[in-house]
């Protein structure tokens, strides 16, 4: 009777040992890409060449501000472009030629 036990109580307990495990595997894949991008990406200093103020409204009726910008930086010793809103890369105020 203890063996039928045993058996019946491994196979209950093995959707419990089978979530276990995912979540193991993913907090480490999640660590290890976390690790990966620290180390193998490389921080850029990027110089701001347009700035302009915009207003927009919101769906609940607020308008929000905030600047549009464009800015160039070197990425793999190839000079890049960037414009768009400057809360995408955490630019709130800038100036011309601000790094």
């Amino acid at each position: 009777m203890a063996a039928i036990m045993f058996v019946f109580a491994r196979f209950l307990l093995m959707p419990f040992v089978l979530i276990a495990v995912t979540l193991f595997a993913m907090a480490l894949h999640i660590s290890g890409t976390a690790l990966h991008h620290q180390f193998a990406w490389h921080q850029t200093v990027a110089t701001v060449t347009d700035v302009s103020s915009y207003s927009e409204a919101q769906g609940n009726g607020l308008t929000a501000k905030g600047i549009n910008v464009a800015v160039t930086y070197v990425a793999n010793d190839a000079p890049m472009t960037w414009s768009g809103k400057g809360k995408d890369i955490g630019l709130y105020t800038a100036s011309k030629a601000t790094r």
